[in-house]
């Protein structure tokens, strides 16, 4: 069911509620606004596999490969990342994919940045 303000037969929606829709709708709608990355945009899991590829550590490297395969995976990693100490080389990896994303999509939209 949309919330629309033709559909108004739900009596108990408050009015802000319809506001808000409404205001939804017309930011949707409009050029004047650009959306914003979504996480289809970020690709968590290339991320969790540039961290693997770029191990230095033949027996480091190898194991997190083997935690990225298969239903679980995200929580394999990351409890694979607890067991390794390797949460702030993680966090790094991740904060610097999601720069590069951003980064990008202001140069797709002609806005200027800093580095």
């Amino acid at each position: 069911m949309q919330l629309t303000e033709g559909n108004k037969s739900l009596d108990n929606i408050p009015d802000l509620v319809w506001k808000s829709a409404e205001l939804a709708r017309q930011f949707l709608h409009s050029a004047d606004y650009l959306r914003l990355p979504s996480p289809r945009d970020i690709f968590e899991y290339q991320i969790m596999v540039d961290v693997c590829k770029h191990q230095t550590n033949d027996a480091i490297r190898i194991q997190p490969f083997d935690s990225i395969t298969g239903k679980g995976t995200c929580q394999r990693f990351k409890g694979m990342l607890h067991h390794l100490r390797m949460h702030d080389e993680w966090h790094s990896w991740k904060a610097q994919h999601l720069k590069a994303v951003a980064m990008d999509w202001c140069r797709e939209h002609g806005i200027e940045h800093a580095d």
